[in-house]
Parts: structure tokens; sequence; C-alpha cells
């Protein structure tokens, strides 16, 4: 198979992609592996709680990961909501990270 053939959004059983699993796992190098491929959906949802790949990095205060995602993909929906109706601002407020915090209140409505 050709790197060209791999599905970048493919999703395991709860609906986490690669890049997700990345994320939580601190493979920020792979992280902005997946970030540079231009197909990968960075507004993808996982099935549980509807949190994008932007509110995984912050609930896992993944403070690189959530800098290259609102650095490299401009598409990426910062004000989207949870199933909870949460935010990833509201989630880094609830994180307490200030370092999250900043780097989101610019975006934050």
């Amino acid at each position: 198979m050709a790197v060209k053939d791999l599905d970048v959004n493919a999703r395991d059983i709860f609906g986490y992609t690669a890049v997700m699993h990345a994320i939580v796992q601190r493979h920020d190098d792979v992280v902005r592996l997946l970030l540079d491929c231009a197909t990968v959906d960075v507004n993808a949802k996982e099935d549980l709680t509807d949190w994008t790949v932007l509110m995984g990095a912050i609930e896992c205060q993944n403070v690189e990961a959530a800098r290259m995602i609102l650095e490299l993909r401009s598409e990426v929906e910062v004000n989207a909501l949870s199933t909870h109706g949460d935010s990833a601002y509201s989630i880094a407020i609830g994180t307490k990270n200030v370092d999250l915090i900043q780097l989101l209140k610019p975006y934050s409505s």
C-alpha cells in the first residue's frame, strides 16, 4: 500500500482518528506529520462526546498539539461545541492550564 492510499481520517471503534491518538499519547511529531496532510479532518469529532481534535488536545493539556492545530490549520472550528455544550475554551478554563487559556482566549466568543 502506498502512503497516498492511507486514510488519515480512519476511525477506531470509539470514533478516534490517528491524530486524536497521537495527541493523547503526546506524539507531537506524529501530530505535526498528520496535520501536514491536506486531507486530515481537524474538525472530526469522536463518538462519545463529539469532542474535536482541538478539544482533545486541550483536555490532555497538550499545549504543543493545540498550538500546532491552531497555527497549521486555518479551517479548525475553534468554537465548536461538544454534546455537553463545551467549547475548547471552556475546556481550557476547566483545566486551569494558564498556557492553554491564553492560547485560546483570542478565539473565544
